[in-house]
């Protein structure tokens, strides 16, 4: 399949792109068990949210417990301006089936909506793993709304039985398992399935699950219902392309980390939550590599679906991939990573697993990766930017993300001596075992730490603050006398978790 190979699909005109590379990049051994595991990234929110006047809204203890934060706050350093919602992402591949007329219209970089994707993500809606997610909220966007209606009279089927039983391995193991599947209406199996599926689910149960996916397609006319949508895909893709920079994202990817993919792609998921997303990649017969991400929708708001634009679209796809590039770099010097270096890891083992990087590895990826997009912000956003990508990585936990900032400048500024990423990172273990070596008691400073306590303390403020202010509202309850506040009913709100 050199060059650009055209598959028939029947008449539902679906088609196959592979475009050609001329030089094949090789992700590396070793590297697929690994793929797919799931990462967090942060995603920010800028719109300018409403605040509530403290000084108005607190008793005068309050009012003294505000005092005493701002205080602390300031002695510690830490911003509160940095107290910004983010979003949780994660990583894994996906087919390259493309819907004829979805192809984006932003240069080499296309932008769509997968069937393939929905009619997977459809099936898990149906489940009970979905309800224990928290996402989405407000019953989801429209369009979620409508796909789940159009499924719910199959509740019981097979497809949906099997995605019930397996599911719960996580949603990233079920993304990477629709990598491997063609398009709709025949869905066949494509490329092998990932060793990172087959740990945890038999490829004969995979194979069923693909053949009841074929069916239920089949049996409710899933394709119809797709083609309805097809006005609003073009739509949505277009507000993400208007917002798309492609040339320079990709531009400079290649040109920092050394090596170019065969292809790059944005495929947007408004079924799949909370806002984030995936950073897929799949491996043609021929070696080479087309480099995915998947955004998924907000899932806050019961109207269009919401997708990240500006920056923040901006920062999603270096981050996501970014991925592409720094993990098989890494894999290849595994033994280096979980074995001298495991200390830097330990030293925030508990902090990454609540963010669910409970793994060495996933957590060195997610460190290099977060200092190199936060070389990149400096070479195509803004010094705030960089300042802001700083102060997040470190309350994440982040703690070697200036430091390995400093480490991959140096990498960029003698290109003769390392012509790719790949080539540097013996360089970089080398200077990561001195700085355990120069700080045999690694974490994060008690500057930080501090940081992080003010913005628990800041966070009960404002829930203690907000508490009150809707008992006042409420009054007593009718008949109890007792003054407690109604439970928060349809209309009520409750605290954004991480989903």
């Amino acid at each position: 399949m050199g060059g650009q190979a055209e598959v028939d699909r029947g008449a539902a005109g679906y088609r196959t792109v592979l475009s050609h590379s001329k030089t094949a990049w090789n992700p590396g051994p070793n590297y697929e068990a690994r793929r797919g595991k799931s990462r967090e990234m942060p995603g920010r929110d800028r719109r300018r949210k409403p605040t509530v006047p403290l000084p108005a809204a607190c008793s005068r203890w309050g009012r003294v417990w505000a005092a005493v934060i701002l205080a602390v706050v300031l002695a510690s350093g830490a911003a509160p301006a940095g107290l910004e919602a983010r979003t949780v992402f994660a990583n894994g591949p996906f087919p390259l089936a493309l819907q004829a007329g979805q192809e984006g219209q932003g240069g080499d970089v296309p932008v769509y909506v997968s069937p393939e994707l929905e009619l997977v993500a459809g099936v898990l809606s149906l489940t009970s793993h979905q309800a224990k997610t928290g996402w989405p909220r407000s019953g989801g966007n429209r369009y979620y709304q409508a796909l789940t209606s159009f499924l719910a009279p199959y509740r019981n089927h097979e497809a949906v039985r099997i995605a019930e039983s397996i599911a719960g391995v996580g949603y990233d193991k079920m993304t990477v398992f629709a990598c491997s599947l063609g398009p709709l209406p025949r869905l066949e199996r494509l490329y092998d399935y990932s060793p990172y599926v087959l740990e945890v689910v038999d490829k004969a149960e995979l194979e069923r699950f693909r053949l009841a996916l074929r069916d239920l397609a089949e049996e409710s006319g899933f394709l119809s219902f797709i083609e309805q949508w097809q006005d609003e895909f073009s739509a949505w893709a277009g507000r993400v392309e208007a917002e798309l920079a492609p040339d320079t994202l990709v531009t400079w990817l290649v040109d920092f980390f050394g090596e170019r993919p065969a292809e790059f792609r944005v495929v947007l998921a408004p079924s799949l939550f909370p806002g984030g997303g995936y950073g897929p990649h799949v491996t043609t017969p021929e070696g080479e590599i087309i480099v995915f991400t998947i955004i998924r929708e907000a899932g806050t708001h019961a109207g269009d679906p919401m997708f990240p634009t500006g920056t923040d679209l901006s920062r999603l796809l270096l981050h996501e991939w970014g991925h592409t590039f720094v993990n098989p770099a890494l894999e290849e010097h595994a033994e280096a990573f979980t074995g001298t270096l495991a200390p830097l890891y330990e030293a925030v083992a508990d902090t990454m697993a609540r963010h669910r990087y409970g793994d060495t590895m996933v957590f060195f990826y997610e460190q290099v990766v977060r200092a190199a997009t936060t070389l990149a912000a400096g070479d195509l956003f803004t010094p705030k930017e960089v300042d802001a990508e700083l102060t997040f990585h470190a309350r994440q936990g982040f703690y070697l993300t200036r430091f390995t900032m400093n480490v991959l400048d140096e990498y960029r500024r003698d290109r003769a001596r390392w012509p790719t990423f790949r080539t540097f990172v013996p360089d970089l273990i080398e200077r990561y075992t001195e700085y355990l070596a120069d700080n045999p008691n690694p974490g994060p400073s008690g500057r930080t730490k501090m940081g992080l306590l003010v913005i628990a303390l800041l966070a009960g403020l404002l829930l203690m603050v907000w508490t009150r202010r809707r008992r006042r509202k409420a009054g007593p309850r009718s008949g109890h006398g007792t003054g407690t506040p109604p439970a928060a009913g349809p209309g009520g709100t409750r605290p954004l978790g991480t989903g």
